[in-house]
């Protein structure tokens, strides 16, 4: 599991390295239409806001991700590919989350930011994975966060700094700041993903099969006298 400091080098560097470079610019376009689409939503009417918030979330995420894997250039067209792809997942996963987290938060603050970290994970798996339920991504993402949930937060912690700078900055610069931060959330789903993964099957060399096809002598007379005994208790 790569450090903070490396997810965020690797946000940086996949944004083009500069905050007026082409990536970032463009992924600076795609958070103001995401801020646009849902306040149209929630302005519109409450249950708007709710139905497009999980599509427009996994076409970011998937933007995020083929950024983050060097994968061509930032299409702002994948917000919206979920209206049409595996829309009914998507809106559901938007849903359940918002009002999972809600619930927690009526018991105190502090259970709705952990349920909040233990969801953040699974918009990123809807993306790369369509095929699964709005519950599964929910439970993957648990499952995924448990012990991890400290560094995540700290990660968005180091983003404060930035966020109230972009906030002098008339408040425009707070939308330079979200690509950085979501890049770097994104690189700490991969990062994380590739770190839960199984460790590779090393296949047996020829020597290591024959020491383990030949059983030594002291086995085998042990085995010898270990038998005869035993017949001998059944005796």
């Amino acid at each position: 599991m790569l450090s903070n400091h490396e997810l965020k080098k690797n946000a940086r560097a996949q944004l083009g390295g500069k905050i007026f470079a082409n990536y970032w610019l463009y992924m600076v376009l795609c958070c103001l239409v995401l801020a646009a689409m849902q306040s149209l939503g929630s302005l519109m009417c409450g249950i708007v806001y709710f139905i497009i918030t999980g599509p427009l979330q996994v076409g970011f995420a998937r933007i995020l991700l083929n950024r983050a894997r060097n994968k061509g250039n930032v299409e702002i067209g994948h917000l919206f590919g979920n209206f049409s792809e595996n829309f009914s997942d998507c809106c559901i996963l938007g849903i359940m989350i918002t009002l999972f987290t809600f619930l927690w938060s009526l018991l105190l603050i502090v259970p709705g930011i952990i349920r909040s970290y233990a969801y953040s994970m699974a918009y990123f798996i809807q993306q790369e994975n369509p095929q699964k339920g709005w519950q599964d991504c929910i439970e993957d993402s648990m499952d995924m966060m448990k012990g991890h949930k400290g560094q995540l937060f700290l990660l968005d912690l180091s983003f404060i700094g930035w966020m109230l700078l972009g906030t002098l900055c008339c408040v425009v610069g707070i939308f330079f700041v979200i690509p950085y931060w979501q890049m770097a959330r994104a690189n700490f789903y991969l990062s994380l993903k590739e770190s839960q993964k199984p460790p590779k099957f090393t296949p047996l060399t020829d020597d290591a099969e024959n020491a383990e096809s030949t059983p030594d002598s002291s086995s085998e007379n042990s085995n010898s006298s270990g038998s005869g005994s035993d017949k001998t208790e059944y005796l």
